[in-house]
């Protein structure tokens, strides 16, 4: 087994690392976990952590706190 640890958007199985290595050796068994703020927008507002529809970018996922975090724009307003 092998595990990789990356961004968000790198995890998603519609672009990301799971979509280049199932593009590459299809018969690859992934699993892809995502860490969000909010439940992805394709989720149902009852949709478990655990999903299997194609439009959702994780197979499992998990809501946490948002993070405090500087308004990244705020470097270009000079403010």
């Amino acid at each position: 087994p092998v595990v990789v640890i990356a961004g968000g958007g790198h995890v998603r199985r519609d672009w990301g690392v799971p979509a280049v290595l199932a593009q590459a050796a299809p018969g690859l068994r992934l699993l892809s976990v995502g860490q969000l703020e909010a439940a992805p927008d394709a989720a149902p507002a009852t949709a478990p952590a655990t999903a299997s529809d194609p439009a959702l970018p994780y197979d499992l996922w998990l809501i946490t706190p948002p993070a405090p975090r500087d308004d990244p724009c705020a470097a270009f307003s000079g403010g």
